[in-house]
């Protein structure tokens, strides 16, 4: 079995995914972009999925109940005493 070329290789999936040879042809240009937000989709899930198993939320809620009005806007952080 010899070793094929990378443009061999092109060449035969060109011939291979053109639809333009026959009318049964497979298309990889429609099922790419379908393919790629499928998987960018699962991955997503995957990451939000170990994220929110690592977040204390009842923690969250707490710190959160306890800033002040200040804190929320974003304003001053935490004054140095004087």
């Amino acid at each position: 079995m010899e070793r094929m070329s990378r443009i061999q290789w092109l060449a035969r999936l060109r011939a291979l995914t053109s639809s333009g040879n026959s009318p049964d042809g497979f298309d990889i240009k429609r099922l790419a972009a379908p393919a790629l937000t499928v998987l960018v989709g699962a991955l997503l899930l995957v990451v939000f999925q170990h994220l929110s198993r690592s977040v204390d939320y009842k923690s969250v809620m707490h710190a959160l109940r306890v800033m002040t009005p200040v804190a929320w806007a974003g304003g001053a952080r935490s004054a140095p005493p004087r």
